[in-house]
């Protein structure tokens, strides 16, 4: 991962202590409407599959977790997620140029929401399925690209590059079972694997009818969840 990257994901980072900082302060006073804004909060590690090559990513987020005492509930959040995705090989006739080893390093803002099944007791499981509306805010793209202006010292040769672009919004897709641990009368531990999948609608100008990007991947998620 690249130094500016680093520096962006940790600016997104400390967004969220920030507005969770924000939630717990305002919290402590009466009837303000920021003390059950978000009840859970959660940082995670993922990891790039249904891909040849693959990449270890993480994220944060917070989310309000609605009849956490019922069998039936559900949730909506606000997470940022870094992913490091490979799109493999473009090649005449969808693209200008051929390109090839293209490395997508992504960061994402979206809106998560799943419905969730709980059941047990103490210790609790549960299983959700849900998805994500989202923007991709940045994304370092590098790839071997074949030279074909005859002027070039390169020409009939790949030659690395890189750039910045954007995605553009996107569409998410996951699913995960869980389990969470109680820690005290006010906290629960929960630990959370998902799958998921994100189909994005921006298009790369050299990426004429190539479609929408897309990553799939495996996460992890570690969380603290308050009971109020």
């Amino acid at each position: 991962m690249e130094i500016y990257e680093i520096n962006r994901v940790m600016r997104i980072l400390l967004l969220f202590v920030l507005i969770g900082s924000l939630n717990f302060t305002f919290g402590q006073e009466k009837e303000q409407p920021l003390k059950n804004l978000f009840n859970e909060y959660q940082i995670s590690i993922n990891h790039g599959a249904a891909n040849p090559r693959t990449f270890f990513g993480g994220g944060l987020g917070a989310g309000h977790v609605f009849r956490s005492d019922k069998t039936v509930g559900s949730k909506v959040g606000l997470e940022a997620d870094f992913f490091h995705f490979w799109n493999g090989e473009i090649t005449p006739p969808y693209s200008n140029e051929p390109r090839r080893n293209q490395h997508y390093y992504s960061t994402n803002i979206s809106v998560p929401f799943a419905f969730q099944l709980n059941f047990g007791t103490p210790i609790h499981f549960l299983i959700e399925l849900g998805g994500r509306l989202g923007v991709n805010v940045h994304t370092q793209y590098s790839a071997d690209v074949y030279q074909t202006a005859i002027d070039s010292e390169s020409f009939g040769k790949f030659e690395y590059e890189k750039t910045t672009l954007s995605l553009g919004a996107f569409l998410g897709l996951n699913g995960g079972v869980g389990v969470i641990i109680p820690l005290n009368e006010r906290c629960n531990l929960v630990l959370k694997p998902d799958v998921g999948l994100n189909l994005y609608s921006g298009k790369p100008d050299f990426a004429v009818n190539a479609g929408p990007p897309a990553n799939a991947y495996i996460r992890i998620n570690f969380g603290l969840r308050f009971i109020n």
